[in-house]
């Protein structure tokens, strides 16, 4: 039988341990579980994750980084209130159309406070964003192309509601992620733009 490569192995234990962690919860999900998902032994699982904490970490990791993309994409844009209505809609339209990844992420969000490592890890990737974000404000104020205003309070807002607005969107079948895009457009891009002259 020929070895699979290390980062194959790794995938299928992350998938295993997100099918176990969403079937289970993080308290009913065991390692003896996700070992035989993975079809690997317990040990093999040890192999590469220390605990059932830190494999949890590793799957928060792993699927942050779809999002990887789209937060390029708005730092490097050259024109800030568009790469601000792409990300808004890139974002959105992320998490409508992995929806398995948001109901993880959710219950992730429950662990941490309790597990030291993903506290650490999702303040660091908050404070990241919120700092990339408020730079995109900066930058398109001193350019210009909005109106003066505080730029981390505009990231943070932003942020805070583009998050918040992904549990009535997962639950609220009535909600269309396209009128959810253009009511954050109008509120964290348009409102701030300067008037024509």
């Amino acid at each position: 039988m020929a070895k699979r490569p290390r980062e194959e192995r790794v995938n299928e234990i992350l998938q295993a341990a997100v099918d176990e962690f969403l079937e289970r919860g993080y308290a009913g999900a065991s390692m003896e579980r996700i070992s035989q998902r993975a079809g690997l032994t317990k040990g093999g699982i040890y192999h590469h994750f220390r605990s059932k904490d830190h494999l949890l970490l590793e799957t928060n990791k792993h699927f942050s980084g779809g999002l990887a993309g789209i937060v390029t994409a708005l730092v490097t844009a050259t024109d800030e209130p568009a790469g601000l209505r792409s990300f808004i809609k890139d974002y959105l339209e992320y998490w409508a159309t992995h929806r398995k990844e948001l109901y993880f992420f959710s219950l992730s969000m429950t662990k941490t406070m309790e597990v030291e490592e993903l506290s650490e890890y999702q303040t660091q990737a908050s404070n990241a964003l919120i700092r990339m974000v408020t730079e995109v404000y900066r930058k398109g104020t001193a350019e210009g192309r909005f109106r003066p205003h505080d730029p981390r309070s505009q990231a943070i807002v932003l942020l805070s509601a583009l998050t918040g607005s992904l549990g009535y969107l997962f639950i609220n079948a009535s909600l269309e992620v396209d009128e959810v895009v253009e009511r954050f457009r109008t509120l964290f891009v348009e409102q701030l733009l300067p008037p024509k002259t």
